[in-house]
């Protein structure tokens, strides 16, 4: 796998970007978990930019349990 430093991985950048106030340590924390997922995500990205993917969308189900008292 690549360094985040050769990516340019910047943390403290990516807490700023979603409004979250995180410190050092909590950063540090974080580190594996995005080195991890960034490039599987980015991978995923570049496949559904292929032309024989562009049509498929994304499926998303929300699904809430009925409340008895809802009435409904």
């Amino acid at each position: 796998m690549t360094n985040s430093n050769d990516r340019g991985l910047d943390i403290a950048s990516l807490a700023r970007c979603a409004d979250l106030d995180l410190d050092a340590q909590r950063q540090e924390a974080i580190r594996p978990i995005l080195e991890a997922w960034l490039p599987a995500a980015n991978a995923l990205s570049r496949k559904m930019s292929q032309p024989q993917w562009q049509s498929t969308l994304p499926a998303t189900v929300f699904s809430f349990p009925l409340d008895a008292s809802d009435n409904q």
